[in-house]
């Protein structure tokens, strides 16, 4: 993963960045469910529940928490913390995370049926924001 200024920064805030935003409940095993979380549900209804999926910034996984519990079957998700990967993984085990940025997907091209990002784009470089688009 190439080494921008930026993941350099999440680097050292991630895992401060992700114990403050992280509203997972052991005694239920799982997330609170938010408001954003309601428009994904929304806007992903009509998919089809075999396609495969990429959340791009996907943290420890509520988005896709949420995606699985409605009946998804082929969630992946990257993030430049491997802090938070590792919770996903704990958390939902059948999503398949990985470290790795949005400049440098680790899949081929054409791979997904749908890739999303929520949230993210506001911590991209604007020097960046047109690769990770692309």
């Amino acid at each position: 993963m190439k080494e921008t200024d930026q993941i350099k920064f999440w680097k050292k805030v991630g895992t401060s960045y992700t114990d403050a935003n992280d509203d997972w409940n052991s005694s239920t095993q799982s997330f609170r469910i938010s408001h954003a979380n309601s428009y994904i549900l929304k806007d992903f209804g009509s998919i089809d529940r075999d396609a495969k999926i990429l959340e791009v910034g996907c943290n420890v996984g509520r988005n896709l928490h949420v995606l699985h519990q409605d009946g998804f079957k082929n969630l992946y998700g990257i993030d430049i913390q491997s802090y938070a990967v590792e919770k996903l993984k704990e958390r939902v085990p059948n999503v398949n995370a990985q470290v790795s940025s949005a400049l440098d997907l680790p899949f081929e091209d054409n791979f997904f049926d749908v890739v999303y990002t929520a949230g993210v784009l506001i911590h991209i470089s604007p020097n960046d924001i047109a690769r990770v688009v692309e």
